[in-house]
């Protein structure tokens, strides 16, 4: 059996870890793991395995940026994807993307299948982000970008 990339979900409300960490188990080449604190996180992804990290924007004790650009330092190999239902762009925003020098980005509500093409893209090898075959599909309404500023949109 192959390893399957391991996607650790932060986000401290439980429905979106459930939700993704489900989605991401449902399409069998993905092992989803969660945590609900950026803190435990970080102990996490110091103890054990992981590929990339999808991290809410606001949370409690850290936010998703503070945490992916402290991964981007000490882990630089773990990709880095933030989640927020954040519009628009701040300052501070901008900066802190900067600084956490994502791999990609999602917007809340986030749409089954640019999740999983982003995904696919960033931890799975070319032959398979290649594949003529479809994903699931989602009445969500959301964007995935990759670190090359692309827009991933669905169609319905």
């Amino acid at each position: 059996m192959v390893d399957r990339p391991r996607i650790l979900i932060v986000d401290d409300d439980p429905l979106v870890t459930t939700a993704l960490s489900a989605f991401l188990d449902l399409q069998g080449e993905f092992e989803a793991i969660s945590c609900r604190c950026p803190l435990a996180a970080l102990q996490r992804v110091g103890s054990e395995p992981v590929d990339l990290v999808i991290a809410d924007h606001l949370m409690p004790a850290m936010n998703g940026l503070d945490l992916l650009a402290h991964l981007a330092e000490h882990y630089p190999a773990v990709r880095r994807v933030l989640l927020t239902g954040c519009c628009g762009h701040t300052t501070s925003l901008r900066d802190g993307l900067a600084a956490a020098r994502l791999d990609g980005y999602l917007e809340k509500p986030w749409d089954n299948a640019a999740v999983e093409r982003l995904l696919r893209q960033l931890l799975l090898p070319a032959s398979a982000v290649l594949s003529d075959e479809p994903g699931p599909r989602s009445a969500n309404l959301g964007r995935a970008w990759p670190r090359t500023p692309t827009t991933a949109t669905s169609t319905h």
